[in-house]
């Protein structure tokens, strides 16, 4: 039966710990804020995958999709923190040796809750939108249409203040335009209720400030996994170069007992002339 292998023991590098809030985070949550534009695209060129007109596919497309955009969010967010870590690690050795530490720098090192501050101050704009819209938002009702001509004002004049109503062109409102900005970044859950119920719409609408913090707090969650990520590196590291020592030894050992057990050629006497 063979031996079961020795588990590996994980290898961790002390790191500086910095403050929540530091100098980078205005040029952080700026880049969240791209992210969160890119989303905007993502859905846009995907929304013809979200409009298909089988139920359950098209269900499945925008549960798909919801993940998908959750975990990009997380990855995005493990990857800063992990980047962080390993700049605090060089920190830390800085500080260790005695070497100079300017302003800011220990601040700026890594601490769990800098991700999720980077992307809430990032998200800032578009949930003050989700926020605006949720407050003043109205079921919405099906258009009035255009009217024959036969009841048109100059046939019926009678009836001119009434029927004027249909005449007047519809003007965008402040709240078509958020609705479209935010619809644009939940368009996915739009895809899921349907655009059949207008009452499935409004409740959506209303919730849309918390649906908007989902990609946020992925990200925020995805940046605390840093340290660990880190620790599988070192550990990884650590693994390669044993088995590197390990091949070295083994190759060694071989060479010597090749040349312990190699024949000694014996010479043959010179012959005298």
């Amino acid at each position: 039966m063979p031996a079961s292998k020795k588990p590996v023991k994980k290898v961790t590098q002390p790191y500086l710990k910095g403050k929540p809030v530091d100098s980078a985070l205005p040029l952080n949550a700026l880049r969240f804020f791209g992210g969160l534009g890119l989303l905007m695209l993502m859905n846009v060129l995907l929304s013809a995958l979200m409009s298909l007109e089988t139920a359950w596919l098209k269900a499945l497309v925008c549960i798909l999709i919801i993940l998908g955009t959750v975990v990009l969010f997380f990855l995005a967010g493990a990857g800063s923190g992990t980047k962080l870590v390993a700049r605090s690690e060089n920190f830390y050795d800085r500080k260790a040796s005695g070497r100079t530490m300017y302003a800011g720098e220990e601040a700026s090192c890594y601490h769990p809750l800098k991700g999720l501050l980077y992307a809430l101050v990032g998200s800032l704009p578009v949930l003050a939108v989700a926020i605006w819209l949720a407050l003043i938002a109205q079921r919405q009702v099906t258009s009035y249409g255009v009217l024959p001509s036969w009841v048109s004002t100059s046939a019926q004049p009678q009836l001119a203040a009434a029927l004027d109503y249909y005449n007047t062109a519809a003007t965008t409102s402040v709240e078509t335009i958020l609705r479209v900005i935010v619809r644009l970044l939940i368009l996915p859950y739009v895809g899921l209720v349907g655009s059949e119920s207008s009452e499935a719409l409004l409740t959506l609408e209303r919730l849309s400030p918390l649906l908007l913090l989902l990609p946020a707090i992925s990200y925020g969650i995805g940046f605390t996994q840093g340290p660990a990520r880190r620790t599988l590196v070192h550990t990884k590291i650590a693994e390669n170069i044993r088995q590197r020592r390990k091949q070295e030894k083994k190759a060694q050992k071989k060479r010597s007992g090749s040349l312990i057990t190699a024949p000694v050629k014996q010479k043959k006497p010179e012959e005298l002339n």
